[in-house]
């Protein structure tokens, strides 16, 4: 066999715990609080017979996804709207899921165990990360004074290596200036801007380089940096400061620095762990099948991202979810070569069906989201790499029993009900001839009083926890949260738009002995 050798010893760690919206809104709801120490049980907020929902659940399936316009505040109403809501998702898994037809789709069971592995890892994270983390004084109060920083920068990315250092050559020894070396570049007189703050997480290395820098210098160029397919330089055309004058202003910006410093340095901690887990590790593909099974897989990921229906902001997310949904259509595709032996991991063969039952748990995540049709076998071959990565991550986590923990086995269930229901509504509208996708009418006239219907059936196996259900408050901001670089990029479900009915007129209070 002709091997393609990879010597995995240590990988890049692509878990990111920085959150982004669908609005460009800063997403300030901070996920960490959930594992800060260790997965500790959640408050209850209401039980529907084995089934229950807390308050962070009910938090996150209210302020990560967009709830519906009759919904969107924090009055008593749209919260009962929203516990009802969440109530009723719960009662129509517990009508249907005996019955219901997704339990018999692999793929359904393969996304549900891989979510609950990739909280694992969050889990893991935390553990071996976040929490040995210890903040050098001197440098939380140096970061302290330029979180209020924005800095006007010119920047240019190239491609290639070599004109990376004849750019260099020309900045730094022959006294070019960074226009004179653009304008040669491009023809364009007028060189791009970006404005960095503090928190941006699109290029860290230039944040790295700007905030930790005791005194840039305006005018200062820095780079090449190398980026994940090109080379950047920038130069410093100034700065403003907002200082943080108010109480509440420095409060903020306290814990602000304080979690970013704690995120960063558990990444740096991770990294370290990362590697000792896969310290002298090898990978070898064989070649001929690899680029079998890349012939198989490039089409998909490589279509136009143009012939995809947009549903989410980030195209490259759509075109990534799209193209692992239509992995499970090629199945005479791969069925032909399955028994073929596509690597070896520390010796053990992987066949062509072994790695396609892992990406149906684990999709692919390509470290870069704009490779060209030419370099797809590159990034498909990195993509595998880090999915192996990932593998030999989560067998620890299950060493350590992770997969026992609290909130682990919430973020099945939470899946599991989400998908159900949302299923089960998509067969009762197919069945009813019913075409408008959940719009309010039909989330009025037709799920309402079916839902209504199911309030009474299952009136005495409901429980809510008025005292906590009191205390809850909601923002008014849409957000569509997403994570980075991990094989499930939605955090939550969707919104269940199931009922309007804001009357909690069924269920009895919840005994607190219980």
């Amino acid at each position: 066999m002709k091997f393609y050798k990879t010597k995995v010893i240590m990988i890049a760690v692509v878990l990111t715990a920085i959150c982004f919206a669908q609005n460009k809104k800063e997403l300030r709801a901070n996920l960490s609080q959930t594992f800060k120490k260790g997965s500790t049980k959640e408050i209850v907020l209401a039980r529907v017979g084995s089934k229950v929902i807390t308050v962070q659940e009910f938090y996150e399936r209210s302020e990560y996804t967009i709830r519906p316009q009759y919904a969107k505040g924090n009055s008593e109403l749209e919260k009962k709207i929203i516990l009802n809501s969440l109530i009723a998702e719960k009662m129509l898994a517990l009508e249907k899921e005996k019955e219901s037809k997704l339990f018999d789709q692999k793929k359904f069971h393969q996304t549900i165990l891989g979510r609950k592995e990739q909280m694992m890892r969050h889990l893991l994270f935390y553990q071996e990360g976040y929490n040995k983390v210890k903040i050098d004084s001197a440098k939380f109060v140096q970061q302290f004074k330029v979180a209020g920083r924005e800095y006007d920068v010119e920047f240019v990315n190239i491609k290639e290596e070599h004109e990376a250092q004849y750019i260099q050559r020309q900045l730094f020894t022959d006294s070019v200036s960074f226009k004179q070396m653009f304008t040669e570049l491009t023809g364009d007189t007028i060189v791009p801007h970006y404005n960095v703050k503090w928190n941006s997480p699109e290029y860290p290395q230039v944040s790295e380089i700007l905030y930790n820098e005791k005194n840039p210098e305006k005018g200062k160029i820095y780079g090449p940096l190398k980026l994940d397919e090109t080379y950047l330089f920038f130069k410093v055309k100034g700065w403003t400061d907002k200082p943080a004058f108010t109480h509440n202003q420095q409060t903020m910006r306290y814990n602000n620095v304080k979690e970013k410093l704690l995120m960063d340095g558990g990444v740096n901690e991770y990294a370290k762990f990362i590697h000792k887990v896969m310290q002298g590790k090898k990978l070898e593909f064989d070649r001929n099948v690899f680029f079998k099974v890349v012939n198989i897989f490039a089409p998909v990921y490589n279509q136009s991202v143009k012939d995809v229906k947009e549903k989410f902001a980030d195209r490259n997310l759509k075109k990534n979810e799209d193209a692992h949904n239509k992995i499970f259509e090629l199945g005479n595709d791969l069925a032909a070569i399955k028994n073929e032996a596509l690597m070896t991991i520390d010796g053990k063969i992987w066949t062509v069906e072994m790695f396609a039952d892992e990406i149906a748990k684990h999709p692919l995540v390509f470290r870069n989201k704009n490779f060209a049709g030419k370099d797809f076998p590159k990034h498909f071959k990195l993509a595998i790499v880090d999915l192996i990565r990932d593998k030999y991550l989560t067998e620890v986590a299950y060493e350590r029993g992770l997969d026992k923990e609290f909130i682990v086995e919430r973020t099945g269930k939470m899946w599991t009900d989400a998908l159900i229901s949302f299923y089960e509504q998509n067969q009762m509208m197919a069945q009813n001839g019913i075409k408008e996708f959940l719009t309010y009418n039909v989330v009025k006239d037709f799920f309402t009083p079916y839902i209504e219907k199911l309030q009474k059936k299952y009136s005495n196996q409901i429980e809510v926890n008025i005292d906590a259900f009191i205390k809850l408050k909601l923002t008014r901001i849409d957000m569509f949260a997403l994570e980075k670089n991990v094989p499930y990029p939605i955090i939550v479900p969707a919104f269940p738009n199931i009922t309007v009915d804001y009357h909690l007129d069924y269920g009895k209070k919840m005994d607190k002995n219980k």
